[in-house]
């Protein structure tokens, strides 16, 4: 963050950063095999010392920079990658967010059938944030969004609405979360978009509100489907291990959600499930 020129011939290669404030961070880049790089974000005091250290291996998080930081330093770790194609790292604070909506390529696709699963994935700013190929194997035509959160809600929702119009207009649309901001997401956007959600049992009321707030500015309301809840605390205890759930990555949820439900979840009919 700090150089001296007339050492170092360079200027700051990072931004600098303001104290007490959160930053959102957004990595774009692609690597093989997955999740074999990960960064390591390190907190400086003015004399030196270390105050503290984020390892990070998602794509996106928000990070709170200290108020007794003076300086930072940003490591690219290697796990056993083989190729890497870095684009841009991209540093923001959290209310001055551009929208950063992200909609990936279609994965384990299945031309025979005219269904598409779209996962919403979970904000969070534990590590384990990745939807893994291991998470969605048994799910065809699967679309994951990220950084629906970020920036604007409206501009995202428009955004993924239009991306879903032009290329899978004839689809079926199953709308997946697995997590308290994803589920009211899913949610959300089957008033924006004919579709399934399906959810667990996770809410935050909060964002709810926010999005309702959202929808009905902008007049887009679309009759709301009653989401199925596929994950509920009363069907699906958990073994004793009620003390490590806040840590646990969510995307293990998606394993309780039955193959045969999805594939059954939208009408039987061909149409254009977009309104104008």
């Amino acid at each position: 963050m700090f150089t001296s020129f007339s050492k170092d011939k360079a200027i700051p290669s990072l931004p600098i950063l303001k104290k007490g404030c959160t930053y959102h961070f957004n990595f774009d880049y692609t690597v093989t095999p997955e999740n074999s790089i990960y960064f390591k974000l390190i907190f400086y005091k003015k004399n030196g010392s270390v105050i503290d250290t984020k390892i990070i291996n998602d794509l996106d998080i928000e990070i709170y920079y200290p108020k007794d930081a003076h300086t930072y330093k940003l490591q690219m770790i290697n796990a056993a990658s083989q190729s890497l194609k870095f684009k841009k790292l991209t540093i923001c604070e959290v209310n001055e967010q551009i929208n950063t909506v992200q909609i990936g390529e279609l994965l384990n696709k299945n031309e025979a059938h005219q269904m598409l699963n779209i996962i919403f994935v979970e904000p969070t700013t534990q590590q384990q944030t990745t939807v893994s190929s291991e998470a969605i194997r048994k799910f065809e035509n699967v679309l994951l969004i990220k950084g629906w959160y970020n920036g604007k809600l409206t501009d995202g929702m428009s955004m993924i609405k239009q991306h879903l119009t032009q290329n899978y207009s004839d689809c079926e649309l199953n709308l997946i979360g697995y997590g308290p901001l994803s589920n009211e997401f899913s949610k959300a956007m089957s008033h924006i978009i004919e579709g399934q959600p399906f959810i667990t049992f996770h809410q935050n009321t909060s964002f709810a509100k926010k999005l309702s707030e959202v929808i009905g500015e902008n007049n887009q309301s679309h009759p709301i489907t009653k989401p199925y809840v596929y994950f509920d605390t009363e069907t699906h205890r958990p073994h004793g291990m009620e003390v490590m759930q806040p840590v646990l990555n969510k995307t293990r949820y998606l394993e309780y959600l039955d193959i045969r439900t999805v594939k059954n979840g939208g009408t039987n009919e061909t149409k254009n499930r977009f309104n104008n």
